[in-house]
């Protein structure tokens, strides 16, 4: 149940032309907000309509709030409420405001779609100009390398090509973020390769003295998938939680199904008691070149890739932390049968 504040403009004695120009109000602010590439008020139309309910009766369900857009959700869920009642200017403008709404995410996927040319015509620039001295960098280290006798003088050219290769697989990074493919789908065991990528980095969390744990079953478990795909963002999660982990700090992997009105949904859970994540952190997470750790720990890239990926699966991510309390991801795919039929093909 969603509980709202009984002194909310909605709510109170307000009269319905009040109602409705606090909805528009918001929606609008909200729209104008992302024009101007400000910080928008999430949750406001939701904890407004919540009093608004409130006064009236009515209980809002909790799943309106686990949405994507808790806002929307909300307007939907109560257009069908006054449908029976004498609220015509109220209903008027949560259609309204359902537009604006629409206008908002329209505008931020038009933008983000610009951002993503304008990054590729970069990298990709970036990537011939730079990759070509990186490897003649690289390749002169391995070639003094071996011909060095002093450890000293080794390890510095060992940190030369560490970095030259750390150069390299950043800009293919960048890459990845925002160049489109055409993949095949096939139906494959997910705690597979929730295994494999467990396993791939497993030595790499002892080194760091994380406890690396695996919570999987013996079931095969089956989604429609890009298994490479897949792999490298369950590798890219696993990366940035040992990023963010410290010595006994623990990192498990899991992998079950989930109902959700009468669908079964395949769940990959990555949960750590790490440092975990601010709001405004959070709320940033899944955008190109965020990144909430300190200068020279990554280009934060790594949670639009895997998000992107998801979404192209027609999967769910989400995420989940409280600052000082961890961290949880999960990945949600439609679960399908056995292998028993060649699949379709995804952009990716």
């Amino acid at each position: 149940m969603i509980q709202g504040n009984g002194d909310s403009a909605l709510g109170g004695s307000d009269p319905q032309h009040q109602v409705a120009a606090r909805i528009l109000q918001i929606a609008a602010d909200r729209l104008l907000a992302r024009m101007s590439l400000a910080e928008t008020g999430s949750l406001e139309i939701l904890r407004e309509i919540a009093s608004y309910a409130k006064r009236r009766g009515w209980t809002i369900p909790a799943s309106v709030s686990q949405g994507k857009d808790p806002d929307t959700a909300a307007l939907q869920w109560l257009l069908p409420q006054l449908a029976s009642e004498d609220q015509s200017i109220v209903r008027d403008a949560v259609h309204r405001a359902i537009q604006l709404l629409s206008c908002e995410v329209s505008f931020h996927a038009a933008v983000e779609r610009s951002a993503r040319r304008q990054v590729y015509n970069l990298a990709y620039g970036l990537t011939h100009e730079i990759n070509n001295p990186l490897a003649n960098i690289v390749a002169r280290a391995q070639k003094l390398m071996g011909e060095a006798s002093d450890p000293q003088t080794q390890r510095s050219l060992a940190t030369i090509m560490d970095q030259g290769m750390r150069a390299h697989e950043m800009l293919a990074e960048v890459m990845r973020a925002i160049q489109g493919g055409v993949c095949s789908l096939a139906v494959t065991d997910i705690g597979s390769i929730v295994r494999q990528a467990w396993s791939q980095l497993q030595e790499q969390a002892r080194k760091e003295g994380i406890r690396w744990e695996c919570d999987i079953g013996s079931e095969q478990i089956y989604a429609d998938v890009h298994a490479p795909s897949l792999l490298d963002a369950l590798r890219m999660l696993g990366m940035n939680a040992i990023d963010v982990c410290g010595p006994n700090d623990a990192v498990c992997w899991r992998c079950d199904v989930v109902v959700d009105s009468s669908k079964e949904r395949v769940r990959i859970t990555l949960s750590d008691t790490g440092p975990g994540l601010s709001r405004e952190a959070q709320r940033s997470a899944n955008d190109l070149f965020f990144s909430g750790r300190e200068h020279g720990r990554g280009l934060g890239i790594s949670l639009a890739v895997v998000s992107r990926i998801v979404e192209m699966h027609r999967g769910r991510f989400a995420m989940r932390s409280e600052q000082g309390a961890g961290c949880c991801i999960e990945i949600e795919l439609p679960r399908v049968g056995p292998p028993n039929e060649a699949r379709p093909k995804i952009s990716l």
